[in-house]
């Protein structure tokens, strides 16, 4: 990974997806309250039946079994959102595998011994580094539209923002790798690539 983004560069995100399996509506955010539920509202709008949203800040994000996910200002946030008609249990089977590819993704690129914690955590050296949280929007027993948030702590900024158990319990990317560049925009890039390809819409 040539250079050091920091921040989540629109440009460059969208040239890294080009030509590649990404060819829905891209939406980047300065701040905002959760991507999970920017997803929601843009495809109750959008003509699109997938929508990708990432954000350098969120306030109000969100973990599993209603937690908070606390943002340090230096994370990657992003939700893959789509609209189509899905049976709730295969929900499931798509987090094991995304999460597991997401994983996987980072091994290959790094060389750590990363593990998952099931059902929503990577993890490294018993810290966490990311998570994720899948919603839907069900009608009749069939889900009618869901989203895949996907949080990751990227770069070690704002430690402070944190609370301490948080602190004492999170990893970040960079403190893993030290020494090594680190490119969001890149990452971003891959675990956009691994959803779609993992879950093409017919």
């Amino acid at each position: 990974m040539v250079g050091m983004k920091h921040e989540l560069d629109v440009q460059r995100l969208q040239k890294l997806l080009t030509g590649k399996c990404a060819h829905y509506p891209l939406f980047v955010y300065e701040v905002i309250d959760s991507t999970n539920l920017e997803a929601f509202r843009l495809l109750d709008t959008v003509q699109d039946r997938c929508v990708i949203v990432l954000s350098k800040i969120q306030t109000q994000g969100r973990g599993t079994h209603g937690r908070i996910w606390e943002d340090n200002h230096g994370q990657l946030s992003l939700t893959i959102g789509f609209r189509e008609c899905i049976l709730p249990e295969k929900l499931n089977e798509i987090r094991v595998l995304l999460n597991r590819c997401f994983c996987e993704k980072l091994i290959q690129l790094f060389r750590k011994p990363f593990y998952l914690k099931d059902p929503n955590d990577i993890l490294w050296e018993g810290k966490k580094l990311s998570g994720m949280l899948l919603e839907s929007k069900v009608e009749n027993n069939l889900t009618t539209a869901w989203v895949m948030g996907f949080g990751m702590n990227i770069y070690h900024a704002h430690h402070e923002l944190w609370s301490k158990e948080v602190q004492e319990n999170a990893v970040s990317l960079q403190e893993i790798l030290v020494d090594q560049k680190i490119d969001i925009n890149f990452l971003a890039s891959e675990f956009i690539q691994i959803t779609l390809l993992q879950h093409p819409l017919s």
